[in-house]
Formats: structure tokens, sequence, C-alpha cells
């Protein structure tokens, strides 16, 4: 696969959708966090999504349920997306303030990939410094890191987890930055509408700024 550079940084946000348990509830909660940081979205999801239930404002792309990484690419291209910001459908809570604080410092650091969680290969890794509890993922990764980790992937891991090759080859930036009153040690990924009923409380913002 080629690497297409638009010349700006143009960022996006690319939902990952395709697990047949997360519901339709928790996708539009996501959804609708990630229309507050103002940035042009798009559902990689390989389940049709009817237009009626995902307004205008959001594009969508299909592909292989498997192969998510390609998944991210061409919805990362149909907005023409440079960093493309991962979100999962499953992870509702991710604030856009946090989206927000995590692209600051994509800039500032001059990074190509960064993160507020690590995974090794189908294992999470909470790292001793993270203060971000499972259910808050958030990646940033340039357009150019994308297309090299797809044109090296040698696994059916490498094509599924977007940052195996990346973690493995160039390195990992874990965003560890402010304060989160989520405790640590619960898992806030969100499956079904009814455990999204019983989290309404944590609507209210759960990013403290540093003062």
């Amino acid at each position: 696969m080629k690497y297409n550079s638009w010349g700006i940084y143009n960022p996006g946000i690319v939902i990952l959708h395709g697990d047949d348990t997360t519901k339709l509830p928790v996708l539009f909660a996501t959804i609708d966090n990630a229309k507050k940081t103002g940035l042009p979205i798009c559902i990689a999801s390989p389940k049709a999504i009817k237009n009626k239930v995902v307004d205008g404002s959001v594009t969508k792309y299909g592909g292989q349920e498997l192969n998510r990484i390609e998944r991210v690419i061409k919805a990362g291209f149909e907005i023409k997306s440079d960093p493309v910001v991962i979100l999962k459908s499953c992870c509702p809570l991710v604030e856009d303030t946090l989206i927000k604080r995590c692209l600051n410092m994509y800039k500032r650091r001059g990074v190509e990939y960064i993160s507020t969680t690590q995974y090794k290969e189908d294992e999470f890794v909470d790292t001793p410094t993270s203060k971000f509890p499972k259910g808050l993922d958030l990646e940033i990764v340039s357009y150019r890191l994308l297309i090299k980790a797809y044109n090296n992937a040698t696994s059916d891991i490498d094509r599924y987890y977007i940052n195996s090759w990346i973690v493995r080859n160039y390195g990992f930036h874990l965003f560890n930055q402010g304060t989160v009153t989520l405790d640590k040690s619960k898992n806030y990924i969100v499956k079904g509408p009814n455990k999204l009923k019983r989290l309404k409380e944590l609507e209210k913002p759960y990013w403290k700024r540093d003062s």
C-alpha cells in the first residue's frame, strides 16, 4: 500500500466498530463524545450501519473484520486524516478534552505514535506509570506510520492490533498528563446499553485540569 500525504496537519477520528457484543447505543455514545472535538469522523465497521442511525456528518467505511489496520488506513483516507485518532466503539467514556490534550502532546513532541494504554499482542499491559484504566483507549498515529505498519505486518496479530508492529519496531509514547478521577483498577469497556446506563454518572467530566 502506498503512502498518501496531504502535506498538512489534519487530524481526524476513526472509530473502530465490529464487535457483535458492542451495541449501537454504545457506539452512539462514542460518536457523541467524538463530535465535541469538531474533527471529522469515520466509522470503520465491517458490518453495515444504516444511514438512518448515523447522521450525515459521520462517514462510514467497511472492510475486513480481522484486518483492522487496513480498515483504519482506508477510513483515515476517507476523511483525509493525518494523524489518525483511533477510538473503539466499546470505549464511550473517552472525552473530547482527553483527545485534544493527546493531540497537543503529539504535536509538541513531534512523535508519530502516542497512546493512553499499552497492549502487547492480545494482552492488556497496565504500565506502572499509566493513570488511565482500561476502557479509556485512545491512540494517535501518523498516516505514514500506519502505512509502514501495514506493509511490514507479518502476522494476523499485526493486522488486528494497530500498535503490534509499531510498539515492537518503533517505540511507545505514553500520554500521562492531567488528573483522571476514574478508578484505575476498574474496567470501563462497555459492550451493552445496560452497563452504559449504570455509568451515566460518568458523563460528568472525569478530567481535572492541572492547576
